[in-house]
């Protein structure tokens, strides 16, 4: 088993992944959120002269405009896809912003948690089941509740005392997110399972992103330092997932069933020097920027040096992987200017790939899962 492990790591972090640009609504940038297993893609995208923006549903090389979700004067954070096409999101109705899921052009409002007038709540997750949580304002300016809803129905999931909200649910309605135990405390890693709420934040300032099938779950740590670190928490114990070369700080937003996680890391990017104009003293400053990372089998790896190094790239920010390992993000083609959406993709196995290894059938089996899902979901 460990050979397999190491082979499969060589595989997914050996040759040139297939990028693919999801293109945009007609602005010059788009921001998705996430990646179901067929890989269907939501996110934010510019119109064109970059005068607004629309959420975006992307699928088999189309990308369609899925305005009034998240597209109003009010907004709310990230969109959440289950394998049936459902988003979670949320849709300004009478000038207040409501949780929301949208079904194939169909909008449903899912209510509040009380607060009835501009920013109520989100919905940021919904599961195959049709599942979804997210976060709601209890009252006007009050504090906010993680909830989870089900036909027709908004249930307040509790907190540790203070505000709470929730990011992630699995195919077994297990909840992440973060909750704090006072009012003005800092958030803290949770799970909600069972009617119940669990702190797995070893007491510190946190937040659980992502879950899989498994009960896996990721995110990130404050650590006493001040910097962030991402970390995996599988049946009671937490893994630091370390940092990219050069970096201080990563973020992990998304674990498949593979046990494969994606985020973001700082590098440095520059050395500039800066002298005092009084004391001549010279000092030097390191600067940092993002790139997107993935950590498989106990290695975490740029994403930037997974594709063409003449590509135009840089690959700043993943925030979905699915179980095909069809991961989506942001990165740029202009230093920074502006961001573009991608999906990466592991490489087609060639028959050497074949015939040396393994591994090459486990790709294999995943792009065949994805096929049949397309078949099984429409």
């Amino acid at each position: 088993m460990l050979l397999l492990a190491e082979m499969q790591t060589a595989s997914l972090f050996g040759s040139d992944w297939t990028l693919v640009d999801l293109g945009t609504l007609g602005g010059s940038q788009t921001f998705a959120d996430s990646i179901n297993d067929l890989g269907q893609v939501v996110g934010i995208s510019q119109l064109p002269n970059d005068d607004d923006s629309h959420a975006f549903f992307y699928a088999n090389g189309v990308m369609q405009d899925i305005a009034p979700i998240n597209s109003g004067d009010i907004r709310g954070g990230r969109l959440g896809l289950n394998n049936f096409g459902n988003i979670a999101s949320g849709v300004v109705v009478g000038g207040a912003y409501y949780p929301a899921i949208y079904q194939g052009g169909q909008t449903t409002t899912l209510g509040s948690l009380g607060c009835m007038s501009d920013f109520t709540g989100v919905a940021t997750a919904i599961n195959d089941s049709g599942l979804a949580v997210g976060y709601s304002y209890l009252s006007a300016g009050g504090v906010r509740h993680a909830f989870a809803y089900r036909d027709g129905s908004m249930r307040d999931l509790g907190s540790l005392g203070g505000y709470s909200g929730a990011l992630a649910v699995n195919s077994s309605g297990v909840a992440v997110g973060f909750a704090s135990d006072t009012m003005n405390g800092f958030g803290r890693a949770v799970v909600w399972a069972n009617n119940s709420i669990l702190d797995i934040s070893h007491g510190f300032e946190s937040e659980a992103r992502g879950i899989n099938d498994l009960g896996q779950i990721v995110g990130e740590t404050m650590g006493p330092t001040g910097t962030r670190q991402g970390f995996l928490w599988s049946n009671g114990a937490s893994e630091n997932l370390g940092t990219l070369t050069t970096g201080r700080n990563s973020e992990a937003y998304s674990i498949n069933n593979s046990g494969d996680v994606v985020g973001t890391a700082d590098v440095i990017s520059s050395i500039s020097f800066e002298t005092n104009p009084i004391t001549r003293q010279i000092t030097t400053i390191t600067n940092y920027h993002n790139h997107a990372f993935l950590f498989s089998n106990g290695s975490i790896v740029d994403l930037n040096s997974l594709i063409s190094t003449n590509s135009g790239w840089e690959l700043n920010y993943a925030f979905g992987v699915n179980n095909s390992d069809q991961i989506v993000g942001w990165g740029s083609m202009d230093g920074g200017e502006h961001f573009r959406s991608f999906i990466l993709e592991v490489p087609e196995p060639n028959s050497c790939a074949i015939v040396a290894s393994a591994t090459a059938a486990i790709l294999i089996f995943r792009r065949w899962r994805r096929k049949r899902m397309r078949n099984v979901y429409g």
